[in-house]
Parts: structure tokens; sequence; C-alpha cells
């Protein structure tokens, strides 16, 4: 008998009451599966409000996938209609061919679509394509009646802005709030202090604000002064296309919000009462444009992956001007690694005030990355024979193949590896020719461009972890603890991650977790890397 699954999802009221509600989806799917004689298996539902615009917000879709690949027992995905399976042709028709690989087929209720025929592949991709345009008018719609909201001087947003709360959609000053305001625009128009230093004096004077919506911080952070400094709201004006969502370069289906210039605002005059002046806000405005040149940001390898050894949190990369000399040239610039929650203008919440080089660290952490030898020791253990081996054999290249695109071309020496690894995608490649290209990483990591390298190490490095009491300056390591995306040969233990030893090298802890640490004493079909230190 064959085995289906089902997929649900509704992300607005509005959605449930056109039919498309959990349980009418659930009841379809269900009477379609009895009438074709198939083992209903399981049903996958999102929480309501998950995005339809692309299947990587879509949590249970993203595990019905991966179940789908690990059992290879499902033979059917059935949903109710295109539209609750991908609002995008491109995530629609990538997604299908993913099914296909698996050899499972795809039943959509509503357009009548089977995959396992040649019309429903036809249908399917002209339903993607619809599907793609609704997605792109419930938008329009959405936009358009944001813009009518903001011209009527209603709030669009489920928050009020600081200083402000809402009655019947209505903005209304919430007094205690607002006289904060006041001293931000007073501070910063009539005194020389900059946003830095008026956050600091607010959160050293006890002043507290109400978190809002996901927010969780009570206290006054520059970001903050900088959206109430901007924001023509307290200036008795409702403000709408301050950003618009902008198509990232080269993705089919990301947007990011890209802010708008002050002449391209929508803008909605005396429909709620002001907190300050409209002279005193377009004062700020002129000193924040002259305030505006950003500082030069040196790009780092690791920022995103160091956490804060005291409170946990994302570090940041920090930039110091250099000094003044005597002779009036500028000394060098300092670059370091620091928690921002530990600084006044963020509350402080953190306790962590130390920095520590980034150059100090960056050589601790390339020092290991650079140990990588090879990263083929599984394919040393693969038996070409083995029933399993072609699958196997598959899954190494795919789950490594960001790794290949990234250094590319780091080396003359790797260009004829990589069309023979092309050339293994169209299921021409060999083991051995895999092999000759894995062989040469450690050579070429050194040797790529820090751009290249640190898009590699996101790829590799999942969290680092630094000693919030190393003594950098006698030579003690900063770095404690390195965790890895794949698993890793080190020694002869296959490990997530390596700990410094008190004599300051690297190893993989001896104690057992599961099955994350073990002695490398069999075959397997995960990627591996043999370090040597």
């Amino acid at each position: 008998m064959l085995r289906a699954v089902g997929y649900i999802r509704v992300s607005t009221d509005m959605q449930a009451e056109l039919g498309y509600s959990l349980e009418n989806q659930e009841y379809e799917i269900k009477n379609y599966v009895e009438s074709k004689h198939m083992t209903l298996v399981h049903i996958y539902q999102e929480e309501k409000g998950a995005s339809g615009k692309n299947i990587e917000g879509r949590p249970q879709f993203q595990q019905m996938l991966s179940d789908i690949a690990k059992n290879r027992d499902i033979d059917y995905v059935v949903v109710y209609n295109m539209s609750r399976f991908a609002r995008n042709a491109a995530n629609a028709l990538t997604t299908l061919q993913k099914l296909k690989s698996y050899n499972v087929s795809l039943y959509v209720i509503k357009e009548g679509i089977d995959s396992t025929t040649k019309m429903g592949e036809t249908m399917f991709s002209f339903a993607s394509i619809f599907a793609d345009l609704e997605r792109d008018s419930i938008r329009e719609n959405t936009t358009a009646g944001r813009y009518q909201k903001a011209r009527n001087g209603l709030w669009n947003g489920a928050q009020a802005p600081f200083g402000y709360r809402l009655d019947s959609g209505k903005l209304v000053i919430q007094e205690d709030e607002a006289e904060v305001v006041r001293i931000i625009f007073d501070r910063y128009v009539h005194t020389p202090d900059g946003i830095h230093k008026i956050a600091v004096w607010l959160n050293e004077h006890g002043y507290k604000k109400e978190p809002r919506g996901n927010g969780k911080h009570v206290f006054f952070s520059p970001e903050t002064l900088k959206n109430i400094l901007d924001n023509p709201v307290y200036a008795g004006k409702i403000a709408y296309g301050r950003r618009r969502m902008e198509q990232v370069e080269g993705e089919n289906n990301e947007f990011h919000p890209v802010r708008q210039d002050r002449e391209d605002w929508q803008i909605s005059e005396k429909q709620h009462e002001a907190i300050v002046s409209s002279e005193l806000f377009e004062e700020a405005q002129k000193r924040r444009e002259a305030e505006s040149t950003p500082f030069p940001r040196k790009r780092t390898d690791h920022v995103n992956l160091l956490g804060c050894p005291v409170c946990g949190r994302k570090m940041i990369a920090t930039n110091t001007g250099g000094k003044v000399k005597k002779d009036g040239s500028l000394g060098k610039e300092t670059h370091a690694y620091s928690c921002k929650y530990s600084k006044k203008a963020f509350g402080p919440d953190c306790t962590f005030a130390k920095q520590y080089r980034q150059e100090l660290i960056d050589k601790e952490i390339d020092d290991v990355i650079t140990a990588i030898r090879s990263l083929s020791a599984t394919m040393d253990a693969m038996d070409g024979t083995e029933p399993a081996y072609e699958r196997k054999y598959r899954n190494l290249q795919d789950r490594q193949d960001k790794l290949y695109e990234q250094i590319d071309d780091a080396e003359r020496k790797l260009d004829e590896a990589q069309r023979r690894l092309d050339g293994a995608r169209e299921g021409e490649a060999t083991v051995e020719e895999v092999k000759l290209f894995l062989t040469e990483f450690g050579k070429a990591i050194g040797k790529v461009d820090k751009e290249t390298r640190r898009r590699l190490y996101a790829e590799l490095i999942d969290t680092i972890e630094i000693l919030p009491d190393a003594d950098w300056k006698h030579g003690e390591g900063i770095v404690s603890r390195i965790r890895f995306k794949l698993s890793m040969i080190y020694g002869d233990k296959r490990t997530l991650e390596v700990d410094r030893q008190e004599d300051g090298n690297f190893k993989a802890p001896d104690k057992q977790v599961g099955n994350k640490y073990f002695r490398v004493t069999e075959n397997t079909d995960e990627t591996v890397a043999l370090f040597t230190r």
C-alpha cells in the first residue's frame, strides 16, 4: 500500500475564512488519501502565521523534507492547493525536483495535479507561476491598504511608537514616555551631546522604556535614539514608505528593506498630537544629516561566530582611530572584539567589559582551520560495491557543494579537479577524482582572499567561545572552544568541537556525548575533516 504525508498551512484569519482553514485542509487531505487507498503516515502543520513567501520560513515544511530524505519510505506528499505548497515558482519547481530525487510524488487536490504524469508536471509549472502572481498581488494590495491607512491618519502597526499609545487605531500621547522624547530632542539640538552620550545619560539617570513587540531591553540604546530622532511621528506626522522591500541581487525570493529618501515618503499631517514642534524636529534632522557620514568599517572573519563568555550573545567588532602623534600624524588604527551589551549606552546588562584584539583571535582560529589536511577521510573508507554506495557518494558531494564553489578558483592547481567535480554532478566523476580536489583543501585555504575565507569559515564553524580572563599580553590563548557544523576527525576522534588544553594546544574532548564523539573504527557517509596539529 502506498504511503503518504500531508502538509497544511494558514497564515492569516482571512485565509481561514476563505476556506483555507487548517481543519478544512486536513479534511480534504484525509478524504483524498482514503479514496486512493493509501496510508496517511502524518500531516505536517505549520503554526498559524508562518509565511508563505518561501519555504525557508516554514519549519514544518523543512521537517517534512528532512524526514523524507532520512526515511525514504514515503510515496506521496498531498497538499490542498498550490498556494499551500509554495507561492514562489522557483521554490515550487526546486522542491518538486527534490521530491522526485527521493522517488516521492506530489498531489495537489484543488488543482487536480499529479506529478507522476507528464500533464501533471506541466500543470504544476503553470500553477506555480500563478501562485507566484497571487503572492505579488497580495503584497501590492497590502501595500495599497497601508498607504491609505497612513493617509487617513491611522497607525500602521500593532505597536504604538515610544511616547504614544493606541486608541481605536489612533495615536494618543503617553505622557511619561513623551517627556523622555522631549528630553532626547532637546539635548540633541541644544547641547553638543551626541546620540551615544545622551543614551548613557538616560540610562545613568534611571530612565527606562517598556519593551514593545519582540523587544526585551528596558534601557535606551543609541539605535533606539536614532529611530526616535528620525521618526516624523513625533512632529505630528505619519510617514509611510520610509522603507521598501527590494529583491536581493542574485536571489530568486529573498528581499531586504531599503531606506527611502525623505522626498519619497507618504506623509499624513495633523491626525494626532505632536510631542515636539516641527521646528525642533527639523533642527534635529539637520544635525543627523551633518553627522551621517559612516565610519569606515573593517570586514572581520569571525564577528558573527564569536559569543560573549558572560552573556552568550554575539560579539561585535570595534574600530578605534589612531591617536594623534606629536608630529601631527595619526597612529595605527586598532580593531577589537567586544560585547556591546557591556557598554553604558546599552544598559549595561553584561559585565564582560574587556576588548580582545582581532588579530590575536583571528590568528588562533586560522591556525586551527589551516591545519585541515584533507576532507576526504570517509571517502577512503567507502566501498564502491556496497548497495548504498551511490546514495552515500551523492550525499558527500551535495553536503560539500558550497565549499567547492567558494574555493573554486583559489589556486590554479584546483582548476582541473573542479572541472571533474562539475562532471561528477552529471554522474561522470569517480571517488578518486573527488579526493584529488579535497586533498588540496588545506593548501588552498591559506591562499584565498579574506572575503572568500570569511564566507568559507561561516560554512565550517558554528560558534567560537573565548576565555573571559585570558592574559593575552603574556601569550595566553584567548579562544577556548571551536564548534563546527561538520563532523571533524581531530587526532583519532570524530568530533564537532575542539577545546584548548592547559598546554595551549587544541584537542577533541575525551568524554563521549551521545554519538557525537567516538573512535574512528567504522565507515560513515558523513563528511569529515582530518586535522593535524
